[in-house]
């Protein structure tokens, strides 16, 4: 008898897993993100002053 070591997932396991992995990619975007607004805040608040 083979041996497989693919192990098999239900629904709900791909599930929280697809859910764990969405959230991280978001985390990680809303991080990169923020550090792209800080750096380019002098650059953003001169925007906002020059239309508003």
């Amino acid at each position: 008898m083979a041996y497989s070591k693919h192990r098999y997932k239900s629904r709900h396991e791909r599930f929280q897993q697809t859910k764990r992995n969405t959230k991280m990619v978001i985390l990680f975007a809303c991080i990169a993100l923020l550090i792209l607004i800080f750096k380019n805040r002098v650059y953003l608040w001169d925007l906002v002053r020059f239309y508003f």
